[in-house]
């Protein structure tokens, strides 16, 4: 039996350097992602370095735009 992995949605509990690189991963990967963390300060945060690496990526021509956008969409 084969089970389809992106069915998945993960939930990431704290988004500080780990929690934002698990996110980035598992976004890319094509998962839906749900980050939590106690400080709403902090999840922002860490959504805005995501995008903020995300966009060097797109700079460096190693992701596209439409790329980036996708993996955005799924955080």
């Amino acid at each position: 039996m084969q089970i389809e992995a992106n069915n998945y949605t993960i939930a990431v509990l704290g988004a500080g350097t780990m929690g934002e690189g698990i996110a980035q991963i598992a976004g890319t990967a094509g998962h839906p992602v749900l980050l939590y963390d106690v400080s709403q300060e902090q999840t922002q945060s860490a959504i805005e370095n995501i995008a903020g690496r995300l966009e060097r990526s797109v700079n460096k021509e190693k992701i596209t735009d439409k790329k980036r956008t996708q993996i955005l969409a799924n955080i």
